[in-house]
């Protein structure tokens, strides 16, 4: 079977808690194990929270690489833009077209 084993220059024969969150999701409470531990299980890979009581410090150990999310490709609809006219017509029948916001003058 595969693992890990923790170990310590620092605090070898110390009692630690240990939480373990591996990557495939959740969260695994090793309990109280003394240093250092073998921690014997196919699913190691993750982060690990060693917290050690006698000197209040907690030591973060990440064994592994974090899997990489693939970027999820979606599409995003490009409006096309709408072209507003403002018909007039003239006294003799023409016509006159402009866009929305000119301004037409005309005397009569």
């Amino acid at each position: 079977m595969k693992g890990i084993t923790i170990k310590s220059n620092n605090f070898n024969g110390k009692s630690v808690e240990i939480t373990f969150n591996p990557f495939s999701g959740g969260s695994i409470d090793l309990g109280t194990q003394t240093i250092p531990y073998d921690y014997l299980s196919t699913n190691y890979e993750g982060n690990y929270s060693i917290y050690i009581p006698e000197f209040d410090k907690t030591c973060p150990l990440t064994v592994g690489n974090p899997p990489t999310p693939t970027p999820t490709i979606t599409s995003t609809p490009t409006p096309t833009p709408t072209l507003i006219t403002d018909y007039l017509i003239a006294q003799n029948g023409d016509v006159l077209q402009t866009q929305d916001g000119d301004n037409i003058e005309w005397l009569i």
